[in-house]
């Protein structure tokens, strides 16, 4: 085996290793989904004599939280800690609103960009053992 094809392995193994840390927040998010979408087709109640339909009594959570959990957990697993350690920043000094939009889409850029990277090694590996 060619060395390199060894260390890049290994740290595809690594990547692979740290990513299942990331399945229980994966499984939340998909929780969070299913409670919004529950939510959201539940239909409004009639509206009373009155005219006025009563509020509802459910609000759609919103699942932002969750998803930025499970990004970030990728992005750490995957090697993209410098662009989340730069959304971190801008987030910290910004006001809110879509301030950090561009950082946090270099973010998710390099994050499917070092997935792609890793489905495709582990297909060639697959490839390799499936001819041994």
């Amino acid at each position: 085996m060619d060395p390199r094809d060894f260390f890049r392995s290994m740290f595809a193994e690594g990547q692979t290793h740290r990513l299942s840390k990331c399945a229980p927040l994966l499984s939340e998010y998909n929780s969070c989904l299913g409670l919004r979408e529950a939510a959201l087709s539940t239909p409004p109640p009639a509206a009373s004599w009155f005219g006025a339909a009563p509020p509802p009594s459910v609000e759609p959570p919103s699942c932002n939280r969750q998803a930025h959990n499970l990004w970030s957990c990728r992005a750490n697993a995957v090697g993209c800690g410098s662009e989340l350690k730069f959304l971190k920043k801008c987030r910290q000094e910004s006001k809110g609103g879509g301030e950090c939009r561009d950082e946090q889409r270099k973010m998710g850029d390099c994050v499917v960009k070092k997935m792609e990277e890793l489905r495709a090694h582990q297909q060639v590996i697959d490839a390799k053992n499936a001819k041994e």
